[in-house]
């Protein structure tokens, strides 16, 4: 059941007296408390009101009933909300109320205000005599009073006497202590004390909240739970039972350093022990000081109310249409959530998670964590008091009463109770609240304002330039109107004048040299471009040679139109490779006249494209880049990897195939040029014209195989890297049609002896329990390369990652199924070539699949024994990192608190019996620790109690328990 808040019309408690000046007299309103033996004050179900130059009433909000008043002169004016405290007395001294209030003098002897407290002091004795007397004292600061507070707890019951402090927070920062008994001036300390520590002495202060809390409320909700700051604060002198019962005086100062001002959060310790008469002993010891950060464009001129709540840890700021909520446990207090609430003008807070706001014309519940709006309620005033001739109605909310489901304000000169009814789970038991789910649905309204907020040099940034795709026909004329010059500029011969017209279509630079911006970009970072531009490109950069038509009607087969490149200098097909647009659907799209009345398959057009590519750059740097920016098939994946393990020597050459690609190995590599410098001696050429085209191709050879013997990453490993990478990306059914559309048998066969001899490189045959001797793998594999000769090298020099045989498996099950039954039946005879050093030895089929089924079934083995490892050595790696995980988290939050935390010293382990005897024995279990939390009715996290974590301790099994081990 989801949280459900419910507003009630709001009602009358009681109408104050007018002030004495109705026209600037104010009214405050302050708390009740109740005090109990080494107990902290508890809130009465009463509020106290004070009137300027009238009286200080206290009524009673159950029965709405006036209590008591205490009337003053009509010069006095109230600086700050007064504070009433209701005491039982030992026996039989009865009850006895103190109520403390700060005033101001009109005029004074000397034309200053004059400011006092004074004390009502209310007895009932035990027949129920009632006694009244009042006394003040003139306080020895000009500055207003803005905050009166008491001890939050009593050491004792008074019998006669209140033994407390009353504290006094003047608006310049000055703190006074009086005794709450006869008034006498204990302590004061003045606000230019709290810059005394900085390096940067304040030049003004301003105090705009405050509150007196007690320590036990300042360690739980501010500092997480460590008492050590507030204990350590204090001297020695002070008894444990003091420290407990220590105030700590909290509030938000505005500060101003040179020119620049800020606002702080302070936080003060009341020294239990501290008097005027020994100067040594600090009165206020400070515990936090940490700056609040200011919210983007908020004016640092602008209004601000601030609420305070201790346990939750936050501090609620109310600022023009927002509500911020800071968190303040951390050392640097940061925003935990901004909400916008439309001309609210008071807050309050209800719950951790809950806030209640207000304004002229409604009133709301809100959770800023999630931005929602629990429950919402009009607000008509003029039901209430008939405003007067130009008074502004508001709704200021003053106190929360959970037992009563009220919330108090003021509106105007009448106390106004709003029931606000929280969710309940049966009759008694309140439902958990701030919950995801009970903000689902619930969202509360944007600023209006920054809904659609765009500056005019972000709008000009945007449309400067038509998108990708645009129809209007201004930009369809001036598309077909650059492509005309861009054709007049290829149909001259002026190659570099093409390209200096093309590179701004593509967002391009050109360079004083006449090429592109390519070599630092990725396919990322180029800009967004029409696809008609990219198919225009690619129909100048490439060409489709036409079937031919002699053949075919001499009744010779006709050819299939083979793709050329047609541009080998432009920086087009540089370009459309790096930036991703080299795709098979893209040259049909761009041939699509020419494609039109003939059937091409895809492996064709694939097998063209990589060609093309290699021929362009034997170094197939190029191939490389076309592989890792594109987005390709399975055919165009198939493709190229046929072509790089073809110049790797792992799959032989065509049979008809009249010139072979590049250099297939290095020692092919090295032998190659010499080979053809030897042939193109031997022969007489005819012309001057075929010597220069031969040592031309001769050249190009040599500095390819420079190029590869140069190489230490071989791009080739890299680009067939990446190519396998995608194809395992690729659907199962997709990779086995196109393995069989695109390849032979014998080339399927030699894929998958190229995928075992990763498997075997990989280690993946290798035992896991043994001296690291290598299982099932024959003498013929080894011969033909499959495994390194040298049984004591390092395997895990050059390891393979853990997914890697994730990738081979499903590789090498797609080529299984892509050969299939059938064809496995039909090819029996069929030999495979072994790759280098034994390019002329071949394996039967026979024997190729018992090699293959040893293999699998050798990793299978190491997988099993992988995991066997695991269950032996798995828990006391899991302790380990659990431990490394936890010190870690410790760290952080030592950190955040701004404490240090002392380094942990490592043990070491010994060598021997005793060494042995100490470690972790394996087949340990690892008892997970019960976490100090719990999930209650309704989803609610609760901490658990220190009852119910010694039930489950003693309910599970002890941390280590030795098991023994079964083999």
């Amino acid at each position: 059941m989801s949280t459900n808040y419910r507003i009630r019309k709001p009602y009358v408690l009681a109408s104050l007296p007018r002030p004495f000046n109705p026209e600037t007299g104010k009214f405050f309103v302050g708390e009740v408390f109740g005090h109990q033996l080494d107990q902290p004050r508890k809130k009465r179900t009463e509020l106290i009101a004070a009137i300027d130059g009238e009286s200080v009433n206290l009524y009673d909000i159950a029965s709405s009933s006036l209590i008591t008043s205490h009337p003053i002169s009509p010069e006095q004016s109230f600086s700050c909300a007064p504070i009433s405290l209701r005491m039982r007395l030992a026996k039989p001294h009865g009850t006895v109320r103190y109520t403390y209030a700060a005033t101001r003098a009109s005029t004074s002897a000397k034309g200053k205000p004059k400011q006092r407290i004074t004390v009502f002091k209310d007895s009932v004795d035990a027949n129920g005599k009632a006694t009244s007397e009042s006394l003040f004292v003139t306080v020895p600061s000009a500055s207003p009073i803005i905050l009166l507070e008491t001890s939050t707890v009593l050491a004792s019951v008074p019998n006669s006497r209140f033994d407390g402090n009353l504290v006094a927070v003047c608006k310049n920062g000055h703190i006074l202590c009086f005794s709450p008994e006869d008034l006498t001036l204990r302590w004061q300390q003045s606000g230019n004390s709290l810059s005394q520590d900085e390096v940067t002495k304040f030049s003004a202060l301003s105090i705009e909240h405050a509150a007196v809390v007690p320590a036990g409320d300042v360690i739980d909700g501010l500092f997480e739970g460590n008492s050590d700051i507030v204990s350590s604060a204090f001297s020695r002198t002070v008894t444990k039972d003091q420290k407990a019962r220590a105030d700590v005086v909290i509030f938000v100062a505005c500060v101003t350093r040179g020119d620049a001002s800020e606002r702080l959060l302070c936080a003060l310790a009341v020294n239990p022990t501290a008097t005027d008469a020994d100067a040594t002993v600090p009165a206020l010891v400070r515990l936090h000081m940490a700056s609040l950060p200011d919210p983007e464009k908020l004016p640092a001129s602008a209004d601000r109310q601030f609420r305070l709540h201790v346990p939750s840890g936050s501090l609620t700021m109310l600022s023009g249409d927002y509500i911020y909520v800071y968190d303040v446990s951390r050392a640097l207090p940061q925003i935990a959530a901004a909400m916008y609430r439309e001309a609210a003008t008071s807050i309050l807070r209800l719950t951790n998670h809950s806030i209640i706001a207000a304004s002229a014309t409604d009133v709301a519940v809100c959770n800023p964590s999630f931005g929602s709006v629990q429950a919402l309620m009009s607000l008509d005033m003029t039901t209430l008091k008939k405003p007067l001739k130009g008074e502004i109605q508001r709704f200021d909310m003053l106190a929360n009463f959970k037992k009563l489901d009220l919330v108090v304000g003021l509106v105007g000169s009448l106390l106004v109770a709003l029931p606000v009814e929280q969710p309940r789970f049966g009759a008694k038991k309140r439902q958990a609240e701030g919950l995801l789910i009970d903000s689902i649905g619930r969202g509360g309204p944007r600023d209006p304002l920054k809904k659609r907020a765009r500056t005019g040099e972000e709008t000009a940034d945007i449309f400067t330039a038509p998108l990708p795709g645009t129809m209007t026909a201004e930009y369809m004329a001036e598309m077909r109107g650059a492509m005309d010059s861009a054709d007049k500029a290829l149909a001259s011969g002026d190659l570099a004048a093409f390209d200096r017209l093309l590179a701004p279509c593509f967002g391009l630079t050109v360079g004083a040299d006449g090429s592109w911006d390519l070599e630092c970009k990725e396919k990322e970072t180029y800009p967004l471009v029409d696809r008609r531009w990219v198919l225009y490109a690619l129909s100048r950069a490439f060409a489709l040679d036409e079937p031919s038509v002699e053949n075919a009607a001499n009744g010779e087969e006709e050819r299939l139109p083979e793709l050329r490149v047609a541009l080998p200098t432009s920086n087009l097909i540089m370009y459309l490779t790096m930036a991703g647009h080299f795709t098979l659907r893209n040259l049909r799209a761009a041939f699509r006249e020419s494609l039109e009345n003939v059937d091409v398959p895809d492996a064709h057009l694939a097998r063209g494209s990589v060609l093309r590519l290699v021929e362009l750059d034997p170094t197939m740097d190029l191939l490389h880049s076309y592989l890792v920016s594109n987005k390709l098939a399975a055919v165009e994946l198939l493709t190229a990897i046929l072509v790089i393990l073809r110049s790797l020597g792992f799959v032989p050459e065509e049979p008809n195939s009249t010139k072979s690609l590049e250099a297939n190995s290095s020692s092919s590599e090295a032998t190659a040029p010499a080979t053809k410098a030897t042939a193109a001696h031997s022969r007489s050429p005819n012309t001057n014209i075929d010597i220069s085209m031969e040592l031309d191709q001769l050249e190009r050879e040599l500095q390819t195989t420079e190029y590869y013997l140069s190489d230490e990453t071989s791009i080739r490993a890299r680009a067939l890297t990446v190519a396998f990478a995608k194809l395992a990306a690729q659907s199962a059914p997709a990779t086995v049609t196109a393995l069989r559309a695109t390849l032979q048998p014998h080339e399927v066969l030699s894929l998958i002896y190229v995928l075992r001899g990763e498997l075997v490189r990989g280690a993946w045959t290798t035992r896991y329990q043994g001296q690291g001797d290598t299982m099932c793998v024959s003498d013929n594999d080894q011969e033909a390369g499959g495994v390194d000769a040298d049984p004591d090298a390092d395997i895990d020099a050059n390891a393979a990652p853990d997914g890697s045989i994730t990738l081979i498996a499903d590789l090498l099950s797609r080529c299984i199924d892509a050969v299939g039954m059938l064809g496995w039946m039909v090819h029996d005879s069929l030999s495979v070539a072994a790759p280098s050093p034994s390019p002329n030895q071949t394996l039967e089929l026979g024997d190729f699949l018992s090699a293959l089924k040893l293999e699998v079934s050798a990793a299978l083995q190491g997988l099993e024994e992988c995991v066997v490892l695991e269950g032996l050595v798995g828990g006391a790696v899991r302790h380990a990192r659990g431990i490394a995980r936890a010190a870690q988290i410790e760290e952080k939050r030592a950190v955040e608190r701004g404490g240090l935390r002392k380094a942990s010293s490592v043990v070491e382990v010994g060598s021997g019996a005793a060494g042995e005897a100490a470690m972790l024995p394996l087949g340990s279990s690892w008892a997970d620790i019960e976490p100090g939390w719990k999930v209650g009715k309704g989803g609610e996290i609760m901490q658990r109690t220190h009852r119910e974590l010694e039930h489950l301790l003693s309910k599970g099994t002890r941390t280590y328990s030795l098991e023994k081990l079964l083999f």
